[in-house]
């Protein structure tokens, strides 16, 4: 995701300073179940940065475990963390961004699974969340700009797993296309897999030549093997002075295992992909 397909998305949620991302990795009694009480806006102002003891200590838990949490904290604290953060989805989005994305970015928050939270956060509130994912990515990007440190090698793959995450939830998943949209031409759409933050396999497309318009994929499988529809809102802000690529997700539908499929929408001509044992295409790999 290039920096001027981040800036389409509209900052919906204000930043302020805040504490530095935290490394550290409670162990599983130090997981505070969830609070009892309603979902509510966190405070205005000065206060919007505040400690939330029970939020701090479940983002401490998923951006450093990552997808591991429940094998490190155990199945009840990461559901209990889980049902927090699904009822107070305001104080959680205001602690990513005060704590990860409003300070100036370290080399260490390329090794933090931010993306996680904000993943999860889209079934909640899914325009803020995706509005921050873009913040994140910027800040991530910076990140990239720096110079290399010879000292840490690997850094690198670990930055552009990051923002390979972040581009995802700016993208979407799933967004069906609407009345009134436009199809993109297969010649102009590109496909790859990628896995989710939470583990689920879906399928990137790409449209090469936007302008920021909303994009929209939906996957269906067919008895050759699988059909990918995009389309563009056509009403949707654009914003380019020359086009650039785009992209979104869809889940993919249940495809045979051990197979050769016919990919339609995608290119000039059908791809030919292959599945593996459990029908998830092996390729070709999001790079």
């Amino acid at each position: 995701m290039t920096t001027r397909a981040l800036l389409v998305v509209s900052c919906l949620v204000v930043g302020c300073g805040g504490a530095p991302p935290a490394t550290s990795r409670p162990p599983a009694d130090a997981v505070a179940r969830p609070s009892d009480a309603p979902a509510a806006a966190p405070p205005a102002g000065a206060d919007r940065c505040a400690p939330d003891p029970t939020a701090d200590r479940g983002l401490d838990a998923l951006v450093g475990q990552g997808r591991a949490l429940a094998d490190h904290v155990g199945p009840a604290a990461a559901a209990a963390i889980d049902a927090d953060l699904a009822a107070r989805p305001a104080v959680y989005l205001a602690r990513i961004a005060c704590r990860y994305v409003d300070p100036d970015p370290t080399p260490a928050l390329a090794s933090l699974f931010v993306e996680l939270p904000l993943w999860k956060l889209r079934a909640h509130a899914p325009e803020p969340a995706r509005a921050l994912a873009a913040r994140l990515g910027h800040r991530l990007e910076e990140l990239g700009r720096a110079p290399a440190d010879p000292a840490d090698p690997g850094f690198a793959a670990r930055l552009a797993a990051r923002v390979d995450a972040v581009a995802l939830i700016v993208g979407g998943v799933d967004v069906a296309p609407g009345p009134g949209w436009t199809a993109v031409a297969a010649a102009d759409v590109a496909a790859c897999v990628t896995a989710t933050p939470d583990g689920a396999t879906v399928v990137r497309v790409t449209r090469s030549c936007s302008c920021g318009e909303t994009l929209g994929c939906r996957a269906t499988a067919t008895a050759a093997g699988l059909d990918l529809a995009v389309a563009y809102d056509p009403r949707s802000p654009a914003i380019c002075t020359d086009c650039y690529p785009t992209t979104t997700a869809c889940t993919l539908p249940a495809l045979p295992p051990r197979a050769t499929i016919t990919v339609r929408g995608i290119g000039v001509a059908p791809a030919r992909w292959t599945t593996d044992a459990l029908g998830r295409p092996d390729g070709p790999i999001c790079r």
